[in-house]
């Protein structure tokens, strides 16, 4: 068997060019994770303006007759208040 010869500085070379390597694909992942996250973000804000618009159409269909009659009510309402406090006059 062939003895192990251990040349100085070649382990600080392996490490080093190693440690680049590691570099480059932790850069690459974490590029590739921020475009998935603003992909991800994208479709979520998409998404909640749909909900969003479709809640609100859902309110002004089923309680739009509910809050024009709460509207007239306290109209009719202030307009018999004005009324007795031009009386008390």
């Amino acid at each position: 068997m062939p003895p192990i010869v251990v040349v100085a500085g070649a382990d600080f070379f392996l490490t080093e060019k190693y440690d680049a390597m590691l570099a480059r694909q932790r850069a690459t992942a974490r590029s590739t994770c921020d475009e998935l996250l603003c992909a991800q973000r994208a479709e979520f804000e998409q998404h909640y303006t749909a909900l969003r618009h479709e809640l609100l159409a859902r309110i002004d269909n089923e309680l739009g007759p509910v809050i024009t009659a709460l509207r007239q009510e306290l109209a009719a309402a202030l307009a018999e208040v004005d009324r007795l406090r031009a009386a008390q006059s």
